[in-house]
């Protein structure tokens, strides 16, 4: 007890220790850059600056990447634009069919769009901004890949995990796994687009 009592002076006295307050009478909102946990009410979306979708035509061929290594060549494969499905898991609020579009591009920029109005990565919002980045970090043995990518809120950004990334053969499709810490995955099935 007495070391506790030193620990909160302490605290107060460096003004890092605050009292307890009533927590807050709104859920947080996807705005928000915490995670809501799976088993939460989830608030409902609200609607973002996400630009419009355009028409995809699906391309009936890739890029490339002639002696590249596996990871040149699922990083190359990567950059495009891709549309398709996004699934989320049970009792997490669920996009529907909603066909979404993810522009990866060589800069490391990305971009998103959902023809419902839906939020693309299902944490943060839709709109354009400069700290929309991605990487790939790794290749795993299996041949899947790993990396982050930077999610925008009203307030910043935030890093989420991207694994289980996998280019089919002829780099057409590409499937992906969203995680935020330990919340997912969302999961991302898309086609290329032809331009």
């Amino acid at each position: 007890m007495r070391l506790a009592v030193i620990a909160v002076a302490l605290l107060a006295a460096c003004n890092l220790y605050t009292e307890p307050s009533d927590p807050p009478s709104q859920p947080p909102s996807y705005t928000d850059a915490s995670v809501p946990s799976p088993d939460a009410e989830l608030p409902t979306p609200s609607p973002d600056a996400s630009p419009p979708l355009a028409a995809c035509t699906p391309a009936d061929a890739a890029p490339s990447c002639e002696g590249c290594t596996p990871y040149e060549t699922l990083r190359q494969g990567m950059v495009g634009r891709w549309q398709g499905q996004v699934n989320v898991p049970p009792n997490w609020q669920d996009p529907g069919d909603a066909l979404v579009e993810i522009q990866f591009r060589a800069d490391d920029s990305y971009s998103v769009a959902c023809d419902t109005g839906c939020t693309v990565l299902y944490w943060g919002n839709n709109a354009a901004s400069p700290q929309k980045r991605w990487s790939l970090v790794d290749i795993w043995a299996n041949g899947a890949g790993v990396g982050h990518i930077w999610l925008t809120f009203t307030t910043g950004d935030a890093r989420r995990d991207l694994e289980a990334i996998r280019l089919s053969e002829d780099s057409l499709d590409l499937g992906f796994e969203l995680w935020s810490e330990d919340h997912g995955p969302v999961t991302f099935s898309l086609s290329r687009c032809a331009d």
